[in-house]
């Protein structure tokens, strides 16, 4: 293949590589292809877009926009959410271990525990029950709740008898309640409607 007269103009293609960005369109030609000369005035024309992204990487703090999108996601950090009322008791109807979320009237009548004040348009009721226990000094306590993405989730701790204490042996159904604020969102481990033969006599009923 012939090689282009010196002193000729040579037009190259457009490739999508770093060339593109600063113009290697138009150059001038000296009888050697190893050296091909940039035309001044399109290097100083194309370059100021490559000056800007350059500025961008090196300086990301400064005036150049480089956020995550939205639909790139992230995880996010969790919010605690307040307890609004708390109370235990020790006996109650509860037959088997049960977690149950109440945000309505209909759902908390169902477990006759003790008067739990509570606004159902801007709040609901958390309700977590051991089950029968062969002692009375057991128990559960929920000791938070807090957000966590799109899930709201409780923390609880047993209450157990310490070792150097005689075990009762009076049998028992441990339970705890929490009021916190009204959310749409799923509870992990607690259900909305209370489970059949989940209440029942039992001899820690009382």
């Amino acid at each position: 293949m012939a090689s282009p007269a010196r002193g000729a103009r040579v037009s190259l293609p457009r490739q999508r590589c770093l060339g593109s960005l600063v113009g290697w369109r138009t150059v001038g030609y000296d009888g050697d292809m190893s050296r091909l000369i940039l035309n001044p005035r399109i290097a100083r024309m194309s370059l100021l877009p490559l000056a800007g992204v350059v500025l961008c990487l090196v300086f990301p703090t400064g005036g150049c926009s480089m956020q995550r999108s939205p639909e790139m996601g992230g995880a996010s950090s969790p919010e605690d959410i307040p307890t609004l009322w708390q109370s235990s008791g020790t006996f109650s109807p509860i037959g088997r271990k049960v977690r149950v979320l109440a945000r309505d009237a209909a759902t908390l009548a169902q477990f006759p525990l003790t008067e739990i004040p509570v606004d159902f348009q801007t709040q609901m009721v958390l309700i977590a029950g051991l089950g029968p226990t062969p002692s009375s000094q057991q128990g559960i306590r929920i000791v938070r709740v807090w957000r966590e993405g799109a899930r709201i989730k409780v923390q609880e701790r047993s209450i157990h008898p310490g070792a150097e204490q005689a075990s009762g042996l009076e049998p028992a159904s441990p339970w705890t309640a929490v009021v916190i604020p009204r959310s749409d969102l799923n509870v992990e481990g607690y259900v909305t409607r209370v489970p059949d033969g989940v209440l029942r006599d039992h001899p820690g009923s009382r």
